[in-house]
Formats: structure tokens, C-alpha cells, sequence
């Protein structure tokens, strides 16, 4: 079962200073000695634990290199004795979270298409980022607008399939080519549902029902009973059936509106007695197809349809006799009503 929208996207091409996921880097040890220093370090420390063969200077340009990446703020303190400045090198968040999950950005500059959404309960607002050599669309550049500033944060990650990004910095000269929509969609599996929007997907932990839940209450409201997982129903002679698709024109989840859903295998059930026994008694009619050959199989007949009716089979149970029902038929449909009669002819 899925559930499917249109979400309104800006799509641009802009020049920036961006971070992308690589794979294993030997980056990764200088932040891991950081780390067991207190999450501090110098180019002295350096040196000495880790790139002994290097220069104390080539360690310090390397933090400076690692600084500029956003994985280090650089602090300076006064050396009294020697008059000098102490220079060491602080971990930021995103060196944090790169040693917590053991990932590494490789920082770049160039042209980006993204693909930004409107705000919506399922997915971020970057759902695409792309890499380009070169422009090959020719639009007017254009000064850069809120909504692409706000997006701009260098300790940000933003997961897609295509990788992991961070947006450093962008250029003020930016080219806006085009506005249009992209479907979102969500598909129900038993445990969880997956969000799917451009490059954009993620998996969330919820389970089928509790999203059919939700929906059927925004549809029916008190007619729907979330306990029993049953939707109280006016009789129809001409649709009998206490499982039921339903076909839902605009659908609600999480306070969405989706296109148009069918939900399978839906019970439905009377919204009172009194329709109960309206209800079993027509479909005791419509159901018979075989001749009865005794009185104790039509009763496993009368409590299988009167089992049915979730709500009700207590109450329907063994309510309806093979000679009631005759009187009920009165002129109707010859033939069900001979299958009744059968054990009548038998018994002369």
C-alpha cells in the first residue's frame, strides 16, 4: 500500500562551498587523538603521537587544513614566560559527530544543483544535491534568497542516496532555473513505512496499521473504531459485505492531505441493533446455497454468518431458526427458500 503527493520544489544551481562523505580518510586519526586528548590538540602533541616523521610545522599547516574543514576552532592563549602565543586546536561538533560515527567529509568548492521542497512532515527540505562540471542551462543569476541562506550550515548533515553533504557556504550570485513538483511517496510495509522524495529516502519506524488507523479516523471519525479496528456502517441491502475496500478521496496522515488510496479488507460493522438483525437476516438469506439435511446444520450456518458480525455475534447467535427464516422469505426466491425446506420433504 502506498501513499503518494505532490510537493512543490526550487531547483537551483549555485556555486558553493560544500562538504562530502568519503570513505575511510587518514584524517580520521588525527580527530581520533584529538579525541583522547580531551578533545583538544596542539601541533606539538601532534607530532609527537602521531606524525613523528612530519614536521611540528607540517602538523600545525595540517590542523590549520582540518580548521578551515570545520573540524577544529583554533584557540590562542599567552605564553608569559616566553612572550609567545600557545596556539591548540578545539574539536567542533561535526569533529565530534565524525569520530562518533566513524565518517569523514572531504571539503570542496564548485557547482551544485539543489533541489530544494516545501516544508512537509516527512522529509528534509534538501531532497537532491548533484555535483556538476560544468552550468549547461543558461538563466538569469539572481542574489541569494532566505530560503536557500537558511539552508547554509556547515555542521548540518544532510543524508541522501546519492551521499552525505554538508552546505558550507554559498556564493551570493545564484541561479534559480526552475519551480515545478515531484511526487512523495510513502511505502506501508509491516513494521515501518519508507519515505521516498527525489534523492531524498528514509525508512521510519511506525507500523502499517497504526498508519490505517490514523487514516481511517481523519476519514470517519467516531464512525470508526480504532479498538476493534471497525468502520460503523449504514445497512445497504445492496452491499452486504462486512469486509470491504474503501476508497478514500483525500486521505489524512500526520495532518497531510494524500491522492486518492483504496484500503483493503476494511470490516465494517451495523451502527446499532436494530440494524444488526436487519443486516443478519439478509445476509442469511443471500448466503444460502446449499440444501439443509438437518436442523443442526443450518444452526453451524445461522452462528458462522451471525459470527461475522464482530460487534454483534453475541447478540445474533442462535436468534434465527431454519423455520423462522422460511416465514421470512414469505414469496421471495422460490429456490433458497426449497433449500430450507428440504428436510420438510424428507421427514414425510
Amino acid at each position: 500500500m502506498k501513499l503518494n503527493k505532490d510537493i512543490h520544489i526550487n531547483k537551483y544551481r549555485v556555486l558553493s562551498e560544500y562538504k562530502v562523505k568519503v570513505g575511510k580518510s587518514p584524517f580520521m586519526s588525527v580527530l581520533q587523538l584529538a579525541n583522547e586528548e580531551g578533545g583538544v590538540l596542539t601541533a606539538e602533541i601532534l607530532y609527537e603521537k602521531l606524525m613523528s616523521p612530519l614536521s611540528v610545522k607540517a602538523c600545525e599547516n595540517l590542523l590549520i587544513r582540518l580548521r578551515a574543514m570545520g573540524y577544529f576552532i583554533e584557540n590562542a592563549e599567552n605564553d608569559l614566560d616566553n612572550e609567545a602565543q600557545l596556539i591548540n586546536y578545539e574539536l567542533t561538533l561535526l569533529g565530534r559527530k565524525s569520530i562518533e560515527t566513524e565518517d569523514f567529509y572531504d571539503k570542496r568548492n564548485g557547482l551544485l544543483e539543489i533541489w530544494v521542497a516545501d516544508d512537509n512532515e516527512f522529509t528534509s527540505k534538501i531532497v537532491k544535491i548533484e555535483e556538476l562540471q560544468h552550468d549547461d542551462k543558461e538563466h538569469k543569476t539572481q542574489g541569494i534568497n532566505y530560503e536557500l541562506e537558511s539552508l547554509i550550515n556547515q555542521n548540518k548533515i544532510i543524508e541522501l542516496n546519492n551521499g552525505a553533504f554538508t552546505l558550507d557556504k554559498i556564493e551570493n550570485q545564484i541561479k534559480f532555473f526552475e519551480e515545478g513538483t515531484e511526487e512523495l511517496t510513502i511505502v506501508l510495509e509491516e513494521s515501518n513505512y519508507k519515505v521516498q522524495l527525489a534523492n531524498f529516502s528514509q525508512y521510519i519506524k511506525e507500523e502499517k496499521q497504526k498508519v490505517i488507523t490514523s487514516i481511517l479516523e481523519s476519514e470517519y471519525y467516531n464512525n470508526y473504531l480504532a479498538k476493534e479496528h471497525v468502520v460503523l456502517t449504514n445497512f445497504d441491502n445492496n452491499n452486504l459485505s462486512l469486509v470491504r475496500n474503501h476508497k478514500i478521496e483525500n486521505p489524512i496522515y500526520k495532518e497531510t492531505y494524500f491522492k486518492t488510496i483504496t484500503i483493503p479488507n476494511v470490516t465494517v460493522s451495523p451502527k446499532n441493533r436494530e440494524e444488526a438483525k436487519i443486516w443478519f437476516q439478509a445476509k442469511l438469506k443471500q448466503e444460502i446455497n446449499k440444501y439443509f439435511e438437518s436442523d443442526d446444520e443450518f444452526n453451524q450456518y445461522e452462528n458462522k454468518i451471525a459470527n461475522e458480525f464482530q460487534l454483534f455475534k453475541e447478540e445474533l447467535s442462535n436468534t434465527i431458526s431454519r423455520p423462522h427464516l422460511i416465514e421470512l422469505f414469505g414469496q421471495e426466491d422460490f429456490y433458497k427458500k426449497a433449500k430450507l425446506e428440504t428436510i420438510d420433504y424428507l421427514s414425510y
